[in-house]
């Protein structure tokens, strides 16, 4: 019978999403299961590669939360506060995610840039 996880996919992902932040996909898997207080092969258990891991943790959403929340305020309560309440969800959004989109482009010119004898698994 299998252990139950002590620790969610989600937390791991929060932890590798700090460490690649911070030094970039570079930044070794041992640091982010450090980081997240798991041994580095539970992440191997859970993601197969630490590209795999790497896309996984600078997702971005399909679909924002202030989307919802704008569709939920349509035709209702005062505009100009509804507005204001937006564009500060969106300002927050993006504050979080721009950082992700440097990182993946950061990181997709870097795999352009290298030589492809010397590239490991793509």
């Amino acid at each position: 019978m299998p252990r139950i996880p002590r620790i969610t996919n989600q937390q791991i992902l929060e932890a590798a999403r700090q460490v690649f932040l911070q030094q970039g996909f570079g930044a070794s898997t041992l640091e982010i299961a450090q980081q997240a207080g798991i041994s580095e092969a539970s992440i191997f258990k859970r993601f197969s590669t630490k590209e795999e891991l790497f896309f996984a943790a600078m997702g971005i959403p399909e679909k924002p939360l202030w989307v919802n929340e704008l569709e939920s305020l349509c035709g209702k309560g005062d505009l100009k506060e509804n507005l204001i309440n937006i564009c500060f969800q969106i300002i927050e959004f993006y504050h979080e995610v721009l950082p992700r989109i440097m990182m993946l482009r950061s990181h997709n010119l870097e795999v352009k840039n290298q030589n492809p004898c010397k590239m490991s698994k793509y």
